[in-house]
This record gives structure tokens, C-alpha cells and sequence, in this order.
């Protein structure tokens, strides 16, 4: 059972962080892309005061998009985390309540 436990956290680890780190470079390709968009925008006819509300509503709606998307990550590793904790103290059923 120690190695069954010792590979499930892991995974769960592994899982965690691969998802953190792709959650993490995908914004900040995300945010490089649409701030060359904003730039190339701002120096034509698009009018600058409309431009930065649209640009403020881009970025906090896919700032809230990312943080949600790592609350979800940080909610699954946490849950995992907890079904294998029965499995380090020798429960054969992660369903038993104490």
C-alpha cells in the first residue's frame, strides 16, 4: 500500500503543477497577444477612452477566467489529497467515516 500511496501523491503532485504551469504560461501568452492587438488598435482611428474600457473588460474577465481556472485546480488537488489520506493510514475503503 506505501508505494500505491507514494505514487498517487505523485501524480496528484505531478497533475497540480503541470496544470498551474500551462494555466500560468497560457495567460501570459494570452496577455502578450491581446496587449499587441490593444497597441496596434490604439494608433489607428479606434478612439482611446473606448479602447481602455474595452481593454480593462478583456483583462479582468480573463484574469477571473485564470483564477478560476486555478481555484478549480487547487479544489481537485486539496480533494484528491484527502481520498488518499485514508490510504496512508491503512483504510481499505476512503469512504469510512470516523
Amino acid at each position: 500500500m506505501p508505494d500505491i500511496v507514494k505514487n498517487l501523491r505523485g501524480t496528484n503532485n505531478f497533475v497540480y503543477t503541470t496544470v498551474d504551469s500551462i494555466v500560468s504560461a497560457t495567460q501570459s501568452v494570452h496577455f502578450v497577444i491581446s496587449d499587441t492587438g490593444y497597441k496596434i488598435l490604439n494608433e489607428s482611428i479606434v478612439e482611446p477612452d473606448k479602447l481602455n474600457i474595452l481593454k480593462k473588460t478583456h483583462d479582468d474577465i480573463a484574469h477571473e477566467i485564470y483564477g478560476a481556472i486555478r481555484d478549480i485546480n487547487i479544489t481537485l488537488n486539496n480533494f484528491v489529497r484527502s481520498c488518499i489520506k485514508p490510504l496512508s493510514r491503512g483504510e481499505n475503503n476512503i469512504t469510512n467515516k470516523k
